[in-house]
């Protein structure tokens, strides 16, 4: 009995010890109240969430359309981003380039492709063994630092389909890298026999992250600075290549901005030759320079538009100019026809499908070249697409006006005013001024 006694009591010292890290003097109660906040907090969400991902993984997190990895391999290759992110990005001065583009990170296709992905999952596999195994030690501040930053990271590093690295996601995770190292330097102080030399060491690192941010302060004075410090660290990045060929066309170096546009079609692999072809047609508005043929044929050769924030964003690069009567050198009515007949053969699902942004671009594109009764259908797609969002209603509504089609604007202004919640006052002021113009 005296043995069991003993055992007992050690197994409470070894636990109260273990609470004693993160929870200090805690009563019963306190305790309680802790252990229920995260069963409601964390439990319950979390079997929420299994459970909606079980019956449509789609819908809770959103789809990898338009994304050229999959649920897979995003969180194989999320292994080694967080070794990236810890080690080279956080803890190693001047260790990864910081900036915005991390396009160029090689995705893991398979656990050897790149060997080092399973040698990154085996290596945080050991060191969350390790944690556990140090958990009612006096290292277990040490251990906490790595739990707290695969914790910090579990829903943008898993399988939410969202872009596989950005460094803003280690604000809050980095805080448990550095108080793990707050602690080893603060006892390896203590311990060792050369102290000064190992305050100096440190006081080193410090000052060396200092300096690096300093200089990096300098790289992002302006978009241009940006962009140019990127192409020196991020040269296979395909977004550095399209980010210069948009400043070059702003100022009208066409010859550079084209071989940046070539560099990125090569990068992306003919994923996004569509979006390129538009980015280069638009380049030519407000440029004295005809139009080369083969630009016109880059686009015409594409079997249909490609879904992506890059061609939305290209198509209404164009369109912006257009409107402002800056493509007179430009046949918009050969590209207009082209990306009707296009985006007309896309199917928008998913939320990361941007096919409701092509149809409404489409729209002012074909009404710009006189062609408002398509303009109308493309509108009213988009309406549906996204029926939060009343602007492609509206311009359908304007389109029909324009056509003579009073019937067809009054329907179109009914399904808005339905769907009006009056947080946008423009949107409501518009259904009016059409409501009223109806009347007249």
């Amino acid at each position: 009995m005296d043995l069991f006694r003993r055992a007992l009591d050690r197994h409470r010292l070894v636990a109260d010890r273990h609470e004693e890290t993160l929870f200090p003097s805690q009563s019963r109660a306190d305790r309680r109240l802790v252990h229920g906040l995260l069963a409601l907090l964390v439990v319950v969400p979390a079997a929420g969430a299994a459970i909606a991902l079980a019956i449509d993984p789609g819908k809770l997190f959103g789809t990898y359309q338009g994304r050229d990895f999959s649920a897979y391999e995003r969180l194989i290759t999320e292994a080694r981003i967080l070794f990236d992110y810890g080690v080279n990005l956080l803890m190693i001065p001047g260790g990864t380039p910081l900036g915005l583009f991390h396009d160029d990170f090689v995705i893991s296709r398979g656990l050897l492709d790149p060997p080092t992905t399973i040698l990154a999952i085996a290596l945080w596999f050991a060191l969350l063994i390790l944690a556990w195994n140090l958990r009612a030690s006096a290292w277990a501040p040490i251990a906490f630092g790595p739990i707290f930053f695969l914790a910090a990271h579990l829903l943008e590093s898993t399988i939410v389909p969202l872009e596989l690295y950005f460094e803003h996601r280690n604000y809050l995770p980095s805080t448990g890298l550095f108080l793990s190292l707050g602690v080893v330097a603060g006892r390896l102080t203590q311990r060792t026999r050369w102290k000064r030399s190992f305050v100096a060491v440190v006081a080193t690192v410090a000052l060396t992250h200092g300096a690096i941010t300093m200089a990096r302060v300098l790289n992002w004075q302006s978009h241009e600075t940006i962009l140019l410090a990127a192409a020196r660290t991020h040269p296979d990045s395909a977004r550095v290549h399209t980010g210069l060929a948009g400043l070059y066309l702003g100022r009208n170096e066409l010859d550079k901005a084209f071989e940046h546009l070539d560099r990125a079609d090569e990068l992306y692999a003919g994923r996004q030759s569509y979006a390129i072809a538009l980015h280069r047609l638009s380049g030519y508005c407000g440029s004295d320079r005809p139009v080369d043929p083969r630009h016109y044929a880059a686009l015409e050769t594409q079997a249909q538009a490609t879904d992506t924030v890059y061609t939305g964003n290209a198509l209404r690069r164009l369109v912006d100019k257009a409107e402002q009567e800056n493509c007179r050198n430009v046949d918009l009515p050969r590209i207009a026809d082209v990306v009707h007949a296009q985006v007309s053969a896309t199917r928008g699902t998913g939320l990361n499908g941007r096919n409701w942004a092509l149809r409404v671009y489409t729209a002012k594109l074909l009404a710009l070249v006189g062609r408002e009764r398509e303009a109308v259908e493309h509108a009213l797609v988009a309406a549906e697409l996204r029926p939060t969002w009343l602007e492609p209603g509206l311009l359908a509504v304007g389109y029909q006006l324009q056509l003579g089609d009073r019937d067809g604007a009054r329907h179109t202004l009914a399904d808005l005013k339905r769907r009006d919640d009056g947080q946008v006052a423009l949107y409501t002021r518009l259904i009016n001024v059409y409501e009223g113009r109806l009347e007249d």
